[in-house]
């Protein structure tokens, strides 16, 4: 009988187990949209789309115009004609990504896409002052 209860117990916890591990797919970065998002980064950068680039950004960032603005500084040198897309993880973590457009003249754009509330954004600025768990309502 006591086998029986140990028994009963191990099932539970692995049903538990199986719950939780298929509630939260949200960490579960979409590497699609990742690519989608860096060309629109891109594209609205060399467009000097400063509105769009904004849309896509982190909202907990600080100067994020200024961020904008260099951001499409820097993508007017891209060849117009083609540049090549590498993405290299950051940080470790499969959910952050430095994003590297080059041309063929060797100019390059590189920005920091970050998985967040399920859709990737666009880190621009600086980070924010932290926040203090009482602050919280």
């Amino acid at each position: 009988m006591h086998n029986l209860g140990r028994t009963f117990f191990v099932i539970l916890l692995c049903i538990f187990g199986l719950v939780l591990g298929g509630c939260d797919r949200t960490f579960d970065p979409d590497m699609g949209q990742r690519n989608s998002t860096a060309e629109t980064v891109i594209s609205a950068a060399k467009n000097g789309d400063q509105k769009k680039l904004l849309e896509l950004a982190l909202v907990d960032m600080q100067e994020r115009e200024a961020g904008a603005n260099e951001l499409i500084t820097k993508a007017q040198a891209l060849e117009s004609s083609g540049y090549e897309i590498q993405y290299q993880e950051h940080h470790g973590a499969p959910d952050n990504y430095l994003v590297t457009a080059s041309d063929n003249e060797g100019d390059d754009l590189t920005f920091e896409l970050d998985w967040h509330e399920s859709r990737w954004q666009l880190a621009l600025g600086t980070a924010g002052p932290p926040k203090s768990p009482a602050a919280t309502p």
